[in-house]
């Protein structure tokens, strides 16, 4: 499924999302338009993707994990565990190198 897709099925079945959220708005400081709710999802996206809860086996594709697939969605004592070690450790791994005008290569971590 992709973002947009599940962004949709959100607004569309979930009642505490209004059904306004997919609306853009402004930027006071830029001017560009956004739109919040899709922040919002991607960052939840991302957290549980840290969880391993999702994964992403191609560019804008999310799936359910089998842990994914078997966890009780009214857990959320358990879901936010996962999501806070998953977080923990992310923050625990080097990070891989970034390339910078596609030749140098440097640690970030690194000082």
């Amino acid at each position: 499924m992709t973002r947009p897709q599940l962004a949709e099925y959100l607004v569309t079945n979930i009642d505490a999302i209004p059904n306004d959220s997919l609306k853009y708005v402004k930027s006071q400081k830029t001017g560009n338009e956004y739109q919040p709710f899709m922040r919002r999802l991607s960052f939840a996206l991302t957290s549980l993707s840290k969880a391993q809860l999702i994964k992403h086996p191609k560019r804008g594709i999310t799936e359910l994990t089998e842990l994914g697939k078997n966890i009780n969605p009214n857990d959320s004592q358990y879901i936010h565990q996962l999501v806070m070690k998953g977080w923990h450790l992310s923050k625990q791994r080097p990070s891989k190198p970034r390339q910078i005008n596609n030749a140098t290569q440097i640690n970030m971590n690194v000082c």
